[in-house]
């Protein structure tokens, strides 16, 4: 499990995946995450960074959430380095899996993810921040070969 604790001032937290050969079909990521976080002042985003282009946010780099994607848009004022983005925030209850599909444009590249926690100036409670474990891409199996067959009753 990687954490970023719910600070009480400004600042940004960065977990970054080893360096991602993706396979040339369609892929997912899912992850499993907890956040507890202000609501719409301080938030977690995933960006992917595909080949040598530079970071950028996952819906934005053509992913799609299939579960438990954004929630929220931090809001423009209490100095928040991703204010006016979709993000997580507020508190999830609890562990939730994220999936998203990979932007086509990954597929066959080298792929880099990294989500970010940014946390604002104006905290004046206390929260338990955001954790992210689990991460897994996933890939479409076919299977070939003769189809098995039960045994009738």
């Amino acid at each position: 499990t990687a954490f970023s604790g719910g600070a009480s001032s400004a600042g940004i937290s960065e977990l970054y995946s080893p360096t991602i050969i993706m396979p040339s079909g369609q892929a997912a990521l899912a992850f499993r995450n907890y956040y507890q976080l202000q609501s719409d002042r301080d938030g977690g985003v995933l960006e992917i960074q595909i080949g040598t282009n530079a970071f950028t946010d996952i819906i934005s780099a053509g992913g799609t959430f299939v579960s438990y994607g954004y929630n929220h848009t931090i809001t423009n004022s209490y100095a928040n380095s991703l204010s006016g983005r979709q993000c997580w925030s507020g508190d999830s209850h609890g562990y939730i899996t994220t999936a998203v599909n990979l932007p086509q444009s990954a597929q066959g590249q080298t792929i880099q993810l990294r989500w970010r926690c940014a946390t604002d100036d104006g905290n004046g409670q206390s929260y338990n921040g955001w954790q992210v474990d689990s991460v897994a891409i996933i890939t479409p199996q076919c299977c070939s070969g003769s189809m098995i067959s039960r045994p009738s009753k």
